[in-house]
């Protein structure tokens, strides 16, 4: 990342209020948790995973998908964030 798209970045969560904050916060520790080798050896532990989840569409009988959501954890209760640019990571 250049140092100027970092600046820019630092800038907006600047202007955000601190239960945004708090709320980003909760998501880059599922982020960082849900992408790290080493945390996925400890099995529930784990504040952030990435599920990949096929949605129904009822009217049509169809599924579509897979897409990739975190699954993360604030003030104990389990949340979900669409990852709309999120890759499967290649081994």
């Amino acid at each position: 990342m250049t140092a100027d798209r970092l600046e820019a970045i630092i800038d907006t969560l600047l202007a955000l209020d601190r239960s945004d904050l708090a709320e980003l916060h909760a998501i880059i520790g599922g982020l960082l948790e849900a992408t790290d080798k080493e945390a996925l050896r400890v099995a529930g532990e784990k504040r952030g995973t990435i599920e990949w989840k096929k949605i129904p569409d009822k009217k049509r009988g169809k599924e579509y998908g897979p897409y990739p959501y975190l699954r993360y954890w604030k003030d104990g209760k389990l949340k979900s964030k669409y990852l709309k640019n999120y890759r499967m990571p290649q081994d």
